[in-house]
């Protein structure tokens, strides 16, 4: 995609100068291919679920929540955020170690995805 000018547009897929496309950015660690199926991809509903199914309903903090969605601990934050601004998880504690809840709202949107699926009937 080129602009008026005729100049590459930020973001497109043309490489840029020596520099990666911005698909070959985007691929998930660990795929040797930008659809690789061997790569898990976590849900929503796969986070709501964790956050769920906490013992007490405390608070889950970033390496617990990796080890059990096998994710990098580095990107709990990074994909609890969309969860976060919709008001289905609420973070507890600013920095780096906050630790996340599910919110009411929360609840009920994984009932909804469960009840859609058919996992919640007996």
């Amino acid at each position: 995609m080129l602009s008026s000018m005729g100049d590459p547009v930020p973001g497109t897929l043309r490489a840029r100068a020596g520099g990666p496309t911005t698909a070959a950015r985007a691929r998930p660690r660990g795929a040797d291919e930008p659809f690789d199926l061997r790569v898990r991809i976590v849900t929503d509903a796969d986070v709501l679920r964790v956050l769920a199914d906490r013992a007490g309903g405390g608070p889950a903090f970033a390496g617990e929540m990796a080890q059990r969605l096998d994710l990098p601990e580095e990107r709990v934050p990074v994909r609890l955020a969309s969860l976060v601004s919709l008001g289905l998880v609420e973070r507890l504690l600013d920095g780096k170690d906050g630790g996340f809840t599910i919110t009411d709202r929360g609840r009920a949107e994984l009932a909804r995805r469960q009840l859609g699926s058919g996992e919640g009937s007996p």
